[in-house]
Order: structure tokens, then sequence, then C-alpha cells
């Protein structure tokens, strides 16, 4: 049965992979007082997943050993459970069958024949992107009052990359609305992460060598993104002035940063219940459509956002 359709390997193994995390949090040494083992599991679920959602606070509710178990399920979750399935095929040098091959290569953007290359493209791309991101956050916190300073930023660099949008704060990064090299390196974890690991790669290729052409792909998810960006940025900017007690210069790094983030990390420096409606209605939009194919983030797609407009403008073009 799971060789002639590899995709239950792919079901069952992020369902086993939900289910132990679940049991590990719910364990007595991961967490504070008395949690539910549904608590546990949608925690679980949750992390796995890259959702972010919370019924606890993962700050205060869980002991640092459950807060580790937490992000290293946003960090399996976020390069993919048939990563791992892959690199131990590899480790054991089997060979990939073809229906393997199939799922990395439409999980990850590449073709059925260089699946090992991807394999240690998105690793590399991942693990440096966060380590980076990790010197960046934890060079930020210099003047922060902030406990276990290289944990913090540890957290939030993964959870940042992964789109995951977990904290160890209550409210969030709401007492980071000031500082801006901290919110300017998540926001750009956050699309790194959200671009699609391919993507990113050929860009950073392109980037080394001036000759390497991007695909049409990315050069359709790097537009869309960058317009959603802009107008984000623009619309919030727009709506918070009004209001805004701060330096101008903090509100549009508190804008840039929200016009990136709800797509779909889910972090936030403001109060989302006390934004003007029109900056909450296009947070929503930025949900709904969220980040690109072979990434870590959900929502219908950049890329399918970027074919339906190009579907309409050539329709009206008469093509």
């Amino acid at each position: 049965m799971f060789r002639k359709n590899p995709w239950i390997i792919f079901i069952f193994s992020y369902l086993l992979v939900i289910l132990i995390g679940g049991v590990l949090l719910f364990l007595p040494f991961s967490h504070h007082g008395k949690i539910s083992f549904i608590d546990a599991l949608f925690t679980s679920t949750s992390a796995v997943s890259d959702t972010g959602l919370t019924v606890l606070d993962t700050g205060k509710d869980f002991t640092r050993a459950g807060q580790i178990i937490i992000l290293s399920l946003v960090q399996i979750g976020g390069l993919g459970i048939m990563t791992f399935v892959v690199a131990t095929t590899i480790f054991l040098r089997r060979r990939l069958g073809i229906g393997m091959k199939e799922i990395l290569g439409e999980e990850y953007g590449g073709g059925l024949g260089n699946s090992k290359e991807i394999l240690i493209a998105v690793i590399l791309w991942t693990f440096s992107l966060e380590f980076i991101g990790f010197l960046i956050l934890l060079l930020s916190l210099k003047g922060e009052n902030i406990d276990s300073k290289i944990f913090f930023s540890l957290f939030h660099s993964i959870s940042a990359f992964c789109n995951a949008g977990f904290s160890t704060f209550s409210n969030n990064l709401e007492g980071f609305r000031n500082n801006y090299l901290f919110l300017l390196c998540i926001a750009f974890l956050i699309f790194c992460g959200g671009i699609g690991f391919t993507n990113g790669i050929q860009i950073f290729k392109k980037l080394i060598k001036k000759e390497r052409r991007l695909t049409l792909n990315a050069k359709l998810v790097l537009a869309v993104s960058a317009i959603l960006i802009l107008i984000g940025t623009i619309i919030i900017f727009t709506g918070e002035i009004g209001k805004w007690e701060g330096s101008i210069f903090s509100l549009f790094v508190n804008s840039l940063f929200h016009a990136i983030t709800p797509r779909t990390a889910g972090f936030n420096s403001l109060k989302i219940q006390e934004m003007h409606r029109v900056s909450s209605f296009f947070i929503w939009i930025l949900m709904i459509i969220g980040a690109s194919s072979g990434s870590c983030g959900g929502g219908i797609k950049t890329n399918t956002i970027g074919a339906i407009f190009s579907y309409i403008k050539g329709r009206m073009s008469g093509f």
C-alpha cells in the first residue's frame, strides 16, 4: 500500500509527528500546572502545520523543555515531513522511487531527477538563513531586558522563517515596536520562508551569478509579493497615522512589518484589535492570499493570484 501510494507516507508522517508532539507536550516536564491532552494536541498540530494558533501561553504555560519541543515541531513542519523522510531514505542509500520523487518535486518545485539536490539545497537554505537571523536578532536584543536572549533569538528566528508565528511573549511582539532591527529581521525571515525554497535559492544564485535567469514562477512570486508589500504598507500606514504617537519612521517600519507578517506568520507588533478597520480589512485579505507555493506559508498562494490576474489581463487584451 505504501509503495503504491507514497502520499499515504506523507499523511501518516504528519499525523505521527503531531501525535508524538502532543504526547510529549502533555508530559509533566513540558508544562507548568495542568493542561488537557486536547490542548497539548492542538498546540502540536498548530506547530507542525505552522499555523501559530494557540490556546495556551507559550511563554508562561510551557517549560523550557516544552518550548524546545514546540520549536522542534515548528522546524519539522517548516521543512516538511517529506524532507525528513527522503533524508532518511538517502541516508540508508535506498533508491528513490518515482512516487517519492514526485512528492518532493511538487513540494519544492523541482524535477523528478534531482531529489537529492533539492533536499540538500532546502536544508542549507533553511538553516543558513535561520542562523543568520539568529545572530541578527541576538544583536538587536543588546539593550533589551530579556532572560535567555540566545534561546529567545533562536526561537523567534526559526518561528519567523517557518512562518509559524509562535512567540514566547504573551503579547507577541508588541514590546518590540520600536526595535527596528528586530522587526526588520523578523520580516526578512518571514519573506524568505514565504517565497518558496526554490524561488529563494534561485534569487540567491541570481545575486551571485548575474547571468543566471529567474524562472517565470520566481518572477511572478517576486512581483506579486512586492506589490502586496507595497500596497499593504501604504494602506496600514495611512490607516494608523491618525492615532500614532511615535515617529513617522517607527510607523513606517511597523506598517511594513504588518504588511509582511499576515502572509502567514501572524506575528504582531501593534494591537490588532485597536487598528483601523481599513488596516484590519487589508490584513484579512493578506491572510487569505498567504505565501507562495513550496514555502512554509499557507493561503491560496501568490502564484495563484498572479496567474488569475495574468489571465484576466490576457482576456481583456484579447489574447
